[in-house]
């Protein structure tokens, strides 16, 4: 039976970790029979009681992989090594935040991945909701990935994606990026993807990670990637650099507005 390796990097994550290990512990019981579903754990030295919450609900399908990594990435990149080396007929990957869940489309969206594989394909993603708590959804984020358009933004969100394991085959995620190396392993990849996109919403996403408008470091470090896969082409240097303007803007008028507002 083929499997699907959810993945979580967590540190100091105890306010959520219940929930999101029991969003798809439900995912499991519905589609075992299909696929087998592991949750595979990567801990950056929490000091909370994440690693207790994580070692109750151990079990064959859940898993702490490793207690130390330098960024949610490398964090990952352990997670997918031990899957790919250790996991019984590993197929498709989705990463799942601490603080986010897998909701009822889950099961839709992974079947269908698991035929869409068959037929070729090795990327799927749908939408996710965003916000602070699943009664307050703000907004759902994620469209349909048009390759030539990831130079002007990221358009999927990871906890509703689905990576099929010949993605990782040649290559892991890049340790040189600490907040969008998701970013660069899509625009490495762009020559192989074969991507469909699946109406569906089988995740929420708590807001405040790494990547969220809180900061501008994403914004930078997006550019910088993209200016590394535009290889000379005038189409994708525009694209690069008026989302990043856009992105700038934005960012210091939110700061200026929320200033001057208190």
């Amino acid at each position: 039976m083929k499997s699907l390796c959810i993945i979580t990097s967590t540190k100091n994550s105890s306010a959520h970790l219940q929930e999101c290990i029991d969003s798809v512990e439900s995912l499991r019981n519905k589609i075992s029979s299909i696929i087998n579903v592991y949750h595979l754990f990567s801990d950056a030295g929490s000091t909370d009681s994440t690693l207790r919450i994580i070692a109750q609900n151990k079990s064959h399908f859940l898993k702490l992989v490793s207690l130390s990594d330098t960024s949610i990435y490398d964090a990952w990149n352990k997670s997918l090594t031990f899957a790919l080396s250790q996991i019984e007929n590993p197929l498709m990957f989705l990463f799942l935040g601490s603080d986010d869940v897998l909701l009822d489309d889950s099961y839709d969206f992974v079947l269908q991945s698991y035929y869409l594989f068959q037929l070729g394909f090795n990327l799927t993603s749908g939408w996710a909701y965003y916000g602070t708590s699943l009664d307050e959804k703000l907004m759902r984020i994620g469209s349909k990935l048009n390759k030539l358009l990831l130079f002007k933004s990221m358009q999927i969100a990871n906890s509703s994606t689905i990576y099929h394991a010949s993605l990782f085959s040649s290559s892991l995620f890049s340790l040189d990026f600490k907040i969008c190396s998701d970013l660069d392993f899509l625009l490495s990849h762009k020559s192989v993807l074969k991507y469909s996109f699946l109406p569906c919403t089988p995740s929420f996403m708590r807001s405040g990670g790494l990547s969220s408008g809180h900061s501008i470091a994403p914004i930078n470090e997006s550019l910088c990637i993209k200016i590394l896969h535009i290889h000379f082409n005038p189409f994708y240097f525009v694209l690069a650099i008026s989302s990043y303007l856009y992105a700038i803007t934005v960012y210091y008028g939110m700061n200026i507005l929320h200033f001057f507002l208190g």
